[in-house]
This record gives structure tokens, sequence and C-alpha cells, in this order.
């Protein structure tokens, strides 16, 4: 990769490099987990869901999963992806918002808020709001991904690539819709 110079920055490269900050991350989330004296602190807690696998999952495995989506789709269709600002405003929303999902629930965790359960109080709801702000900063990126692959398929391809041609009815000529029994 380091004589293929300059090096473009495509939109997989870009989810790429996400995606392994997202498992070195959430990696090193996994490194401390190991820590035994830490383990008895942490285990049972936020800090196990939040950090360790939502970073890992959001943050690393759906990143590179994107990447793979952006790497194939100019392959198989022959089309560019259309707008390289939904693909930026996708990349930075998606990666900010599961990183901010993940570091709040871990801070909720180190703090002592367990999983699997029913908070009443609004001690960490501080927390829970900011995982939050990340949820929905990670939901309006994904809209932007279909809203710029629609725009790049069309509409009529995406449905077509959800529905199995054997389920659509077959198509009638005008002639024999206008021969009526």
């Amino acid at each position: 990769m380091w004589l293929a110079r300059p090096v473009r920055f495509t939109p997989a490269l870009k989810f790429v490099m996400g995606s392994i900050f997202g498992f070195m991350a959430g990696g090193m989330a996994g490194l401390t987990q190991a820590n035994v004296g830490l383990n008895l602190v942490l285990h049972n807690t936020q800090w196990l869901i939040g950090i360790h696998a939502h970073v890992m999952l959001l943050a690393g495995l759906a990143m590179l999963l994107f990447a793979v989506i952006y790497a194939l789709l100019p392959l198989l269709t022959k089309l560019e992806i259309r707008s390289q600002r939904l693909v930026n405003y996708h990349f930075w929303g998606w990666l900010v918002g599961a990183l901010l999902m993940g570091y709040a629930m871990g801070m909720a965790g180190s703090q002592g808020m367990l999983r699997r359960t029913l908070y009443t109080t609004t001690q960490y709801q501080p927390y829970m709001a900011v995982a939050m702000i990340g949820a929905v900063l990670m939901v309006v990126a994904f809209v932007l991904f279909l809203i710029n692959l629609i725009s790049t398929l069309g509409w009529v391809n995406v449905v077509g690539l959800a529905v199995p041609e054997r389920w659509l009815a077959p198509r009638l000529s005008r002639a024999a819709m206008q021969r009526r029994p």
C-alpha cells in the first residue's frame, strides 16, 4: 500500500481505518478486563457491555462491514457513490456515535452501574443521556448511508435487491391487460 502514491482516501479506506481504530479501542478495554483485580470490580457492569462489546461491534465490526459495502458497490454495479459528503457524514457520525455511546456506558459501569438492572434513581442518567446522544448520532449516520445508497442505486434497484424475482408478479403486456374475460 505504501508504494501506491498518492494514497487515495476512498470511502472504503476511511471505514477500514475507523474499524482498526474501533478494534484497538475496544481491544484495549478487553485487555484491562483481563486484569483479575479490575475484573472483580468491573464484571457484570456497563463497562463490559459499553466499552468492550459496543465499541468492538459498532466501531470495529460494523465499520468494517460498511467498508466492504463501499468497496464492493462500485465493483459490482459499475456505479460511483453519489455523494462523498454523505459518506463523510456517515463515517464521522458512526465513529463518533459509537465511541460516545460505548465510552458513556463504560463510564457508567466504572461508577458501578450494573447491567441487567433497572435504575429508578438519577445517579446514572447523565451517562445514559450521553450514550443516547451517541446512539441517535449513529441512527442519523445510518439513515444518511441509506439515502446515499438509494440515490446511488436508484429506488427500483434497491427494492429489486430485497425482493426475489420469483416473488414478483409476472408482467402483463398492455394488450393482455386490455383484454378482459
